[in-house]
């Protein structure tokens, strides 16, 4: 198959094998790129996996085992093989990321493997400057319980902030757990957010914490967690900036051979829909305080963003004039495609109105639907009923099929296009008999006939 010209912002073209590992924490740009994944994994053949991993020793092993083919194991037949294309978002789990680096990291079998076969496996993740990272946070899921219950949660941002929550976060994703739904005024809350002093010093000579720290840790404790994390985060080959989202997906793309880029902004809303989001000089009055405070509660956030920033900022520097120029071209055309779909969208709510219609789109294109498995995160593999559904994941050998089957086990979303012709006609036929018959409609016709427009949405 010819591959498409490549886009003026692109250089590198669309990988036969490519397997990458996001660490998306909260509030740091990861609906929009799973949006962007979701596009590639639509009309670009990736799979996309997540946001959980909770399987990720069962899939990386099947992967493995695919990798290798059925053969001989040595990837002497790889030139003959479908594509395998994975994107594996690792975002909110109890599994810590030491766990899932294990798994996909430069030491593991996957990526040994991987190397044999010549096929790209890329880690991925973002850093944000830590005052935004806390109003984000607090804007989205905090305020709202305030505004509810003042005395549990506290009653402003300053109130709220815990110690280095970006970086606690980042090494244990099931930390933004106490953040979010216990009470900074709590008792489970407060034994709760010990967690967030891991990277403090223990008391100095006098008995005395560190500033803006409230539990003592024994000595070397704190220097232990943090070098951790940079370990970790020296695995990683790209290490990109929330503030530089558009050069970090272009370095992405340069590494992956993710092609399609063009993207509108996903933000979320807050955690309760009957809760709008407060502005942010409403969070923060006053800057300078609000900005004095995270630096007092977050001082390994602020070490940690201003030494990848700088290597950041440094990668981008060497790649000169041209990079620059590529950023420019997306940029425009990313503005375009931005302006295009609004103007779109609007024409279409305007047609809507005229006709007496209800419209509950949110905005992308009708065949682009994602629905939500939300009774569990994970199921049993074998339940997966992949005569229905495409494997974009090497294909139909026995082996990739099982990759496939766990995959989507593993993954809380349901994806529209991953069905076969056959099956997306049979759900779109039993949907429309139903509503033929003037019928209640069963939940998940709202996925396939979405200009119904879904009772459930706010």
């Amino acid at each position: 198959m010819s591959q498409r010209p490549l886009a003026p912002w692109l250089v590198t073209p669309l990988k036969p094998c490519s397997i990458v590992l996001e660490r998306h924490t909260h509030k740091n740009g990861g609906s929009t790129l799973r949006h962007i994944v979701n596009t590639n994994d639509m009309l670009d053949g990736w799979g996309f996996w997540g946001y959980g991993l909770h399987q990720h020793w069962q899939v990386t092993d099947t992967l493995t085992a695919a990798l290798l083919g059925p053969r001989n194991a040595s990837c002497s037949d790889w030139d003959r093989r479908a594509p395998f294309r994975l994107f594996a978002e690792h975002h909110y789990s109890r599994m810590g990321m030491r766990t899932i680096l294990a798994a996909f990291g430069p030491t593991s079998p996957l990526q040994q493997v991987a190397l044999r076969c010549q096929c790209t496996v890329v880690l991925v993740t973002r850093l944000r400057e830590p005052t935004s990272y806390y109003v984000s946070f607090y804007r989205w899921t905090v305020s709202w319980r305030q505004a509810r219950n003042s005395t549990l949660f506290g009653a402003t941002i300053l109130d709220w902030a815990p110690r280095n929550l970006q970086s606690s976060i980042m090494l244990r994703p099931i930390d933004a757990t106490w953040a979010e739904f216990l009470g900074v005024n709590t008792k489970d809350g407060q034994a709760k957010r010990r967690e967030y002093s891991q990277f403090d010093d223990a008391p100095g000579p006098d008995g005395q914490l560190p500033p803006g720290a409230t539990v003592a840790r024994r000595p070397g404790e704190g220097a232990k967690q943090r070098a951790l994390l940079r370990s970790l985060l020296s695995s990683f080959d790209l290490v990109g900036l929330m503030e530089r989202f558009d050069e970090t997906l272009l370095l992405l793309a340069d590494l992956t051979g993710l092609q399609r880029l063009l993207h509108m902004r996903a933000v979320p809303g807050t955690t309760n829909p009957h809760y709008a989001q407060p502005s942010v000089s409403a969070v923060c009055p006053d800057p300078a305080a609000c900005d004095a405070r995270i630096r007092e509660v977050a001082p390994f956030d602020h070490e940690l963003y201003a030494a990848f920033s700088a290597a950041f900022a440094a990668k981008v520097s060497a790649l000169g004039a041209p990079f620059q120029a590529r950023l420019r071209a997306f940029r425009q055309a990313n503005a375009a495609y931005q302006s295009q779909t609004l103007r779109a969208r609007a024409e279409r709510i305007a047609a809507a109105k005229r006709s007496g219609a209800e419209d509950d789109f949110d905005g992308e294109e009708l065949l682009r639907v994602v629905a939500r498995h939300r009774s569990s995160p994970t199921q049993m593999h074998s339940r997966v009923p992949m005569s229905r559904l495409h494997c974009p994941v090497g294909g139909s050998s026995p082996i990739a099929l099982e990759a496939c089957q766990r995959i989507f086990a593993d993954t809380p979303f349901r994806f529209n296009w991953r069905h076969t012709r056959a099956s997306c006609c049979q759900h779109i036929h039993a949907c429309l008999a139903i509503r033929m018959a003037r019928r209640r409609l069963p939940t998940h016709c709202y996925h396939w006939l979405p200009e119904v427009g879904d009772p459930r949405a706010p």
